[in-house]
């Protein structure tokens, strides 16, 4: 599914079809489904059956005090249990048979002091552990320029919360994780990576890479995301701070585990530009110079920037789908096969 041109589309068959032409607020879809979120008023509302399902304070929803941050939507997942977990700057938000649950940081037993100054703000990052069936939250304190501490790692079982028994865990910004079925978990604490296998139940760390304290102005470094491809490669995203901005720069990582960290682009936008990972391995990336295909841990530009691309998708086919910014509006298909 794509927004092109004002539409809501998707591909059908063997071409493109409109799904919404127009929606109540911001857009976004969340693994498929289409939601929207009025600012204004609060509401939040999911296209299903062709019709719109708002969601107020008789279905448990109350306007988030954030007004639903871009770090918000950006980190919202279902579990496999068809439940959407949606995290806000101040609390964490279940949906689960029509219905919302809103877990607080007391709820979850996460230690937050009230910030008079209003200079503090928070974000939780969500991660559903279906081998143990548990959803775990990372807590992360922001103090301009960006990350600055948090309480770590915490795990709800469906019905109680309970802390990471691992004490490293338990103090530092967490905002990375990621889980798969190979029944491996990774979590970033800060600028360090950790990794838990389940089999063995077991926790092993890794550091990150140090590059960037290397350059100019760089004061530290966290890793703010992490995407495990179909083939499962590791690809941390890594973003370096200065004193006064994080816009000092980014690296997107390939991550072994033998603890090696490939860098594979940079730096800044570029590194969180939009980028697929196919079942064959195949990953095709947009960035400012162009369309890359990522193989044998090298980039390869198969299109010039003539043309400035915003998205880039996958659909279930396998095929690699890029759309244009701006009028008129191309679109292109790569040949994957």
């Amino acid at each position: 599914m794509m927004i092109i041109d004002g539409l809501i589309v998707k591909w059908v068959g063997n071409k493109w079809e409109t799904v919404l032409e127009e929606w109540p607020g911001s857009l976004t879809i969340w693994e498929g489904q289409i939601w929207a979120y009025d600012a204004e008023t609060g509401a939040l509302s999911h296209w299903q059956n062709g019709t719109w399902q708002s969601y107020g304070p008789e279905e448990g929803w109350i306007k988030p005090e954030d007004r639903l941050s871009r770090r918000s939507v950006q980190s919202a997942i279902y579990d496999d249990a068809g439940r959407l977990w949606l995290p806000t700057g101040n609390d964490v938000r279940m949906l689960d048979n029509g219905r919302w649950t809103i877990f607080t940081p007391a709820d979850m037993g996460i230690p937050i002091e009230p910030d008079p100054t209003g200079v503090t703000s928070h974000s939780f990052a969500i991660q559903p552990v279906p081998k143990l069936g548990e959803v775990w939250v990372g807590h992360c304190q922001w103090i301009p320029p960006g990350p600055n501490g948090g309480t770590g790692l915490y795990r709800f079982d469906g019905r109680t919360w309970q802390a990471s028994p691992i004490s490293e865990l338990s103090d530092g910004c967490t905002i990375g994780m990621a889980a798969d079925e190979f029944g491996r978990v990774f979590v970033s604490q800060d600028a360090t990576l950790w990794y838990y296998d389940l089999g063995n139940q077991a926790w092993r760390m890794f550091d990150s890479p140090d590059s960037f304290l290397e350059e100019q102005y760089v004061r530290y470094g966290a890793i703010i995301d992490i995407s495990i491809a179909p083939t499962g490669h590791i690809w941390p995203l890594y973003m370096a701070c200065g004193g006064a901005s994080c816009a000092v720069g980014e690296h997107r990582y390939l991550f072994f585990e033998d603890g090696t960290f490939f860098p594979m682009w940079h730096p800044g936008d570029e590194a969180r530009m939009p980028f697929v990972m196919l079942e064959n391995g195949r990953v095709f990336k947009l960035a400012p110079t162009g369309l890359y295909e990522i193989t044998n841990n090298t980039s390869t530009l198969l299109l010039e920037p003539g043309i400035l691309f915003g998205q880039l998708v996958a659909d279930a086919n396998g095929n690699v789908w890029a759309t244009s910014v701006g009028a008129p509006i191309y679109l292109l298909k790569l040949k994957t096969e």
